[in-house]
């Protein structure tokens, strides 16, 4: 499924019940440009002069067109692919054809620095490859106009180097300002899933990066394991060394978590001392054993222990990769995991406490 590009403002309007129409900032450009020239050809009635003798009917064509396309656009808002690629093309013929009706040359130029709207609109929402074929078949049209038109070399380089640049400045703009937005825009979403003092993932990034590790799962014929993992007695080194202490403790705590998990695990902090790890495994003895080799590595550290509640639990064959299947079923993961958390807790810390998810199965997430 296509992402929504990040550069789109919707103005609601209401068409019928419970239903609402808007613009993209594409479909409104496209709207600006094509009503904007819509009254261009009074000019022309008003003085025939402009235009070619016989090229009249010719112009009024043209000017048929732009009408129906303000009609299109308002109907269809918010404009597709489609049909923004059939109206583009047509404006750009009527360009052109306007363009060379006129008996100014210097006329005739300035209307083809119309052409420099199309690629530009294309770049706020199309796909590059859309972009790049309007900005080339703008640049081919101006360059047969100049050919057709400027008997003069000289001329006709200076003015094809204006035209382009004219044509070409916008959209690189456009596109600039696009990629920028969207660099943001995951930069803001990347930060929106992550834990400011440790870096890993939080509960909601974990959410988001499930679905990567049940795909994994289940294309190697695997299994997921979770752990649920607290530091112990953490509010005693609080309240001994202060705040600041624990952060640091909890940061260092966490970096030996994340490297010991593994670059194909998903490490998150849920909160407070408490962290996860989500991983696509064969077993319950490996999950097991891998809790095992996290805890040892924190109490080889001196600095703190861990109590880890282990789970495993299979997955069905259908495809699981959706972020709302995958909530509720790490939700239920958690639950179980933090019961043998618990367990390891009672039964003195700094241990792990491994076993079945009871009645905890990811291929049975609730209903609810």
């Amino acid at each position: 499924m296509a992402t929504p590009s990040p550069l789109r403002w919707r103005r609601l309007e209401k068409t019928g019940p419970g239903r609402t129409r808007g613009f993209d900032l594409r479909t409104l450009a496209l709207l600006f440009s094509t009503a904007g020239a819509a009254p261009l050809p009074i000019v022309v009635l008003l003085d025939q002069q402009l235009v070619r003798p016989g090229t009249l009917p010719v112009l009024m064509g043209v000017w048929v067109f732009t009408l129906f396309s303000v009609v299109i656009v308002l109907a269809c808002r918010p404009v597709g692919d489609r049909v923004f690629l059939l109206l583009s093309i047509g404006g750009m013929a009527g360009i052109a054809i306007a363009a060379l009706v006129m008996t100014s040359e210097d006329n005739g130029q300035a209307i083809l620095t119309l052409l420099a709207a199309v690629p530009a609109m294309a770049a706020m929402h199309s796909r590059m490859r859309m972009v790049a074929a309007f900005l080339g078949g703008a640049v081919g049209i101006v360059v047969v106009y100049m050919a057709v038109r400027e008997p003069d070399i000289g001329d006709m380089v200076l003015r094809l180097g204006a035209s382009l640049m004219a044509i070409v400045f916008p959209t690189i703009l456009v596109v600039s300002l696009r990629r920028s937005l969207e660099r943001a825009l995951r930069a803001q979403r990347e930060l929106s899933r992550t834990d400011h003092l440790t870096g890993l993932l939080n509960r909601r990034g974990l959410v988001a990066h499930a679905a990567h590790v049940f795909a994994e799962a289940q294309a190697h014929g695997r299994g997921i394991g979770f752990l649920a993992l607290d530091v112990d007695n953490f509010k005693s080194i609080n309240d001994q060394h202060g705040h600041a202490y624990g952060d640091g403790v909890l940061a260092r705590t966490a970096r030996i978590i994340a490297d010991h998990a593994g670059p194909r695990a998903r490490t998150s902090r849920l909160g407070g001392e408490e962290f996860a790890v989500l991983i696509a495994v064969d077993d319950l003895e490996a999950i097991a054993g891998l809790a095992e080799s996290i805890r040892s590595a924190v109490a080889a550290d001196r600095t703190v222990t861990i109590s880890i509640g282990a789970v495993y639990s299979a997955i069905p064959a259908r495809p699981v990769a959706d972020v709302a299947w995958c909530e509720p079923v790490v939700e239920r993961l958690t639950a179980a995991a933090d019961l043998h958390l618990y367990r390891a807790k009672q039964a003195g810390r700094d241990r792990v406490h491994a076993g079945d998810p009871d009645g905890v199965h990811a291929g049975e997430p609730d209903a609810r």
